[in-house]
């Protein structure tokens, strides 16, 4: 390990963030090798701006970084709003119009558990989800409320086919957000209720083509929510695929949005003109 990244991990360990961005751009400008740490020190470049005095200097409110907890997820490494509760790790529109959508009474199922299994628990009847990661199974279980679940299933036909312990139309969510997403695709269609909602994460994936197709093709709607996600700087496609475009119809107006991500800028002049 080189002595400037021993510096750097130093200053971090420390919490010396200034230090750490000083070291962090002259590796960068001298081409060293960061040993895989690229991603961890843009972040801690990101981090180190003047993001109060920024938030100052706009009405209240209407940073969207801050006030949807995007900071606070990178600076945490995982979906977090600005409070620092769960949020599903999906793009930031698809998060705003689930929130709009979900139903106290709705049953989720979930390929791939996570923050985003806290937060359907925090909003529905039901959760039940699978894993392939023993670690992260052991370390979710012991946040899990009564009404979720998170079964550890090593091998793939295990993982794929827990949904079938579960009678068809059960669900009013399927969410494909794991391991082998194709073929998880093409085993929700059968335990989605009648007004069901399919919901598959980083769709603009190449490798997840088969699925979104196959999705498709069984006569559902899809609706593609482009955007930022919690925690890292790039942006996203989390795909919903709507078994009865009808529910749409019942949606409330935007402006009674109520959102775990943070409210919007007319929101936030409207609150600030009362």
């Amino acid at each position: 390990m080189s002595d400037i990244i021993q510096q750097i991990d130093k200053f971090l360990y420390e919490r010396n963030f200034p230090k750490a961005c000083e070291l962090i751009k002259a590796a960068v400008h001298q081409g060293t090798d960061l040993q895989g740490r690229h991603v961890l020190y843009a972040h801690v470049l990101l981090l180190c701006k003047d993001w109060p005095e920024i938030s100052m200097l706009l009405p209240k409110d209407t940073n969207f970084f801050a006030t949807s907890g995007w900071l606070a997820s990178v600076s945490v490494g995982r979906p977090v709003n600005s409070e620092i509760l769960p949020i599903p790790w999906l793009s930031y529109p698809a998060i705003d119009y689930l929130d709009t959508l979900v139903k106290r009474d709705w049953k989720v199922f979930e390929w791939g558990a996570g923050n985003s299994t806290l937060w359907w628990a925090s909003k529905v009847h039901s959760v039940n989800s699978v894993e392939d990661n023993e670690n992260w199974v052991n370390e979710l279980q012991a946040k899990l409320p009564d009404n979720a679940s998170v079964l550890y299933r090593q091998t793939q036909e295990d993982y794929i086919q827990t949904i079938d312990s579960f009678e068809d139309g059960y669900f009013d969510v399927i969410v494909i957000d794991g391991s082998y997403r194709n073929r998880c695709a093409k085993k929700s269609m059968n335990k989605l209720s009648q007004s069901g909602i399919v919901i598959f994460d980083n769709s603009d994936g190449n490798e997840y083509s088969e699925g979104v197709i196959y999705l498709t093709q069984q006569g559902l709607h899809r609706l593609d929510f482009w955007g930022l996600i919690p925690a890292y700087l790039y942006k996203n496609c989390t795909s919903l695929f709507l078994k009865d475009p009808k529910i749409m119809q019942k949606l409330p107006c935007p402006y009674e949005h109520s959102s775990s991500v943070g409210i919007s800028c007319f929101q936030a002049m409207d609150k600030n003109t009362k």
